[in-house]
C-alpha cells in the first residue's frame, strides 16, 4: 500500500516525483581501490558512490551488494574512470565537519599537475593573487 497526499504524491518518498536521474556519481559499477581508515588499501572492488546519501556501495567477493560503514573508508580511487578533463575520480573523507556534513562525508578531490584542490585547501603552483574561500600553499 502506498500512502499518498490529496494530490497523489507519495508520503513515503523523499523527493518530488518529477525529479529524475540517479543519486550515483555513475549508474554502473566502477572499479576502485579503497583506502580504509587505518591505512590499509584494498581492491580493486566494484563500487557505486551515492552522492545524495553519502553511501558507498560495493560488491563483496560473492557478488552481494553491501554498504560500507560510516568512517570505514577514507579514500576511493576510481580506476579507469575519468572526468571530461581526463582527471581520475578520487573521493576522500576525514575533513573537518562543514555544515550538515561530518568527517565521514566524501568529497571529490581534484588533482592535476600544479593544482591540488580539496575542501579548505587549494594548492596552485606559482599562485600570486587570487580570491577564494580556501587556504593557499605553494606546491614544489
Amino acid at each position: 500500500m502506498d500512502l499518498a497526499d490529496l494530490d497523489g504524491h507519495s508520503l513515503l518518498k523523499k523527493y518530488d516525483p518529477q525529479i529524475t536521474g540517479s543519486p550515483f556519481i555513475h549508474d554502473d559499477w566502477v572499479s576502485a581501490k579503497l583506502t580504509l581508515s587505518r591505512g590499509k588499501e584494498i581492491g580493486p572492488l566494484s563500487i557505486k558512490l551515492n552522492i545524495e546519501s553519502n553511501e558507498l556501495y560495493f560488491l563483496d567477493s560473492t557478488g552481494k551488494e553491501m554498504i560500507a560503514a560510516d568512517g570505514l573508508v577514507k579514500k576511493v580511487d576510481c580506476i579507469d574512470y575519468y572526468t571530461k578533463d581526463s582527471l581520475r575520480y578520487i573521493f576522500k573523507s576525514g575533513y573537518p565537519p562543514i555544515e550538515a556534513q561530518n568527517e565521514n562525508y566524501f568529497y571529490q578531490v581534484l588533482q592535476r599537475e600544479g593544482l591540488n584542490c580539496s575542501p579548505g585547501n587549494l594548492n596552485i603552483s606559482g599562485a600570486k593573487r587570487m580570491t577564494f574561500p580556501v587556504t593557499f600553499q605553494r606546491v614544489s
